[in-house]
């Protein structure tokens, strides 16, 4: 089929809505109030919400894969690295200001060490894992050290950059499997958690691949994709029956490589598979994804900082004023709040918020190009400061 690539693909967001709720969904299973729910009962889906966080990281590599593209080319590293920044830290940092506050209303106290390795996703202090000062924020260190990645690739690899990306992944993350070091840099430097971002990337190629194709897809590729989505996704459930306290715990993954490397194996792969099949299903079948989880997608990032710092906190006073009690009743409602009040303080908030950054950084540079002597208007600015210099 002749391929119109699509700006924005509406599957990818509703990958990350599905994300974001699994994650919001485990911290509530943290809440005392869901203790006597039957959810809370049910095997082990208490702490199978975590694989979200999984499926994250997946997305986050593919999804780099379609936006990199523009920039190998040119190499053009700079404005890739500086529209990742603009993205990702204002909100962040603006939000942690506000945790740091709170605590601080609450009479607790925060080492100066926690806040400027918060404000540098730098988790690591000496031998020991820190959270930053938002505790879900430490996922975000792996995503900024991703990033740097690519940027160092887009300046020196060129085309053969994704090859480049892979291979670094992977060899760290089986470095640090492998010698499971006592180090903490080390083991977060080479997280077995980086093959993931590998993952995302292999399937945007494989993506790419199929999508780009002259001829329409035949039956036997819309059944494999299906079969690939629904296999996916059923290991994804599978995983429900399992165990997986250890490797949801995001201190024990992150100060032990094999338990790491095992969450890769039981998280990381299925989501792999899942997200591969379902962004392929989108295009061959040519569904429309509806309009309410492309809208959650777009507050994913909103809501996976705010949900524990506002959102659940709200959604308890709220809860606990209805009177109702009911344990799995409280889970659903949080649930639906939490989702819903994300997708208001997207909309109210952290997209205002991103126009502002990004109009108050156009404006900087554009007046420091007007600036530069051998631009026109810093040859004009110029020559008036010398029309000046002169008369006086």
């Amino acid at each position: 089929m002749a391929h119109i690539y699509r700006p924005k693909i509406e599957s990818i967001q509703c990958l990350r809505a599905l994300a974001v709720a699994l994650v919001v969904y485990t911290h509530i299973m943290d809440s005392p109030y869901s203790n006597n729910s039957i959810q809370k009962s049910y095997m082990f889906l208490e702490n199978w919400g975590a694989i979200g966080l999984d499926l994250f990281y997946i997305i986050s590599g593919f999804i780099m894969t379609m936006v990199s593209a523009a920039y190998i080319e040119s190499g053009n590293w700079k404005d890739f690295i500086t529209k990742r920044i603009l993205r990702v830290i204002p909100l962040y940092w603006i939000l942690s200001v506000l945790s740091l506050s709170l605590s601080a209303f609450k009479g607790t106290a925060l080492h100066a060490e926690k806040i400027w390795k918060t404000i540098f996703f730098f988790p690591v202090s000496g031998s020991e894992f820190i959270f930053p000062v938002i505790p879900v924020g430490w996922s975000l260190s792996l995503e900024v050290y991703f990033y740097m990645l690519i940027a160092i690739l887009l300046k020196t690899a060129g085309k053969n950059m994704y090859h480049y990306l892979v291979g670094i992944l992977l060899l760290l993350a089986l470095a640090g499997n492998f010698s499971n070091p006592h180090d903490q840099l080390l083991k977060f430097l080479l997280s077995p958690l980086l093959i993931e971002f590998a993952f995302g990337i292999m399937a945007g190629l494989i993506f790419k691949q199929i999508t780009s194709e002259n001829s329409p897809a035949d039956i036997k590729t819309k059944i494999s994709v299906a079969l690939l989505t629904a296999g996916g996704f059923a290991l994804m459930l599978c995983s429900i029956f399992t165990d997986c306290h250890t490797i949801s715990d995001a201190a024990m993954v992150s100060e032990n490589s094999k338990l790491a490397f095992l969450r890769v194996l039981v998280w990381g792969v299925p989501c792999m598979f899942f997200l591969t099949g379902f962004v392929l299903l989108e295009q061959l079948f040519n569904f429309k994804i509806p309009r309410l989880f492309s809208k959650l997608g777009d507050s994913s990032y909103s809501c996976y900082l705010i949900h524990t710092l506002l959102l659940i906190p709200l959604s308890i006073k709220l809860f606990l004023y209805s009177g109702i009690g009911n344990s799995d009743l409280f889970i659903i409602f949080t649930l639906v709040f939490t989702l819903g009040g994300s997708v208001v303080f997207y909309n109210f908030f952290e997209k205002i918020l991103n126009s502002m950054v990004i109009k108050a950084f156009h404006a900087k540079r554009i007046t420091s190009e007007i600036f530069k002597p051998e631009s026109k208007g810093g040859f004009l600015i110029k020559k008036i400061v010398n029309i000046f210099r002169n008369a006086s």
